[in-house]
């Protein structure tokens, strides 16, 4: 039944969109009061009292968002992934974001910057960027509180110099490209 409602609601939303179109592209302001009913009150009728609960649009919207973006970096990840490794998406994010982590990770909180050529070489190994990196540590949905803690207790100094030391490292390659590109 409050399903129902609900839906009841949703149609009157709906018509009053198909009658605020009209008077809007046909100069048909008598219907004015009709898209008024129908958009503000009708609905209001229908959900008076107890609902199906309040509707947490916001807080889906908010997750969403966040699906959203997290099936984003895996789809660059993947990409990236690509040249090296045949995985769909989905194998990538079961099984190599995981296997990935530590050896991205693990170097940093045991040697600090000491370990950042190991990062680096995991990375050019993979075919992956610094921004991978990142939406690795990211995308790790049930980390080991260990692993969490490790890379939050990262001394921003350390993560710093990675992302100095991989910029400058791969400066080089993305000029080298440009300037082939042009020359060709």
């Amino acid at each position: 039944y409050e399903l129902d409602r609900l839906d009841r609601a949703a149609n009157m939303i709906a018509q009053a969109d198909i009658v605020q179109s009209a008077i809007m592209s046909q100069q048909q302001w008598a219907l004015a009061p009709l898209a008024g009913a129908l958009s503000c009150y009708g609905p209001g009728l229908m959900m008076r009292g107890n609902g199906p609960g309040r509707v947490q649009f916001p807080m889906w919207l908010g997750r969403n968002s966040t699906a959203t973006k997290r099936q984003r970096l895996l789809r660059e990840i993947s990409g990236h992934l690509g040249a090296k490794v045949s995985a769909s998406k989905d194998e990538v994010r079961a099984s190599y974001v995981s296997a990935l982590r530590g050896p991205l990770l693990t170097p940093l909180a045991e040697r600090g910057a000491d370990g950042i050529d190991d990062v680096i070489g995991t990375l050019d190994d993979y075919g992956l960027t610094k921004d991978d990196f990142d939406s690795i540590m990211e995308l790790e949905l049930l980390p080991k509180k260990t692993d969490k803690s490790a890379f939050t207790a990262l001394p921003s100094s350390v993560k710093s110099a990675l992302t100095r030391k991989y910029n400058k490292a791969h400066a080089a390659v993305k000029k080298g490209t440009s300037s082939k590109g042009g020359g060709g």
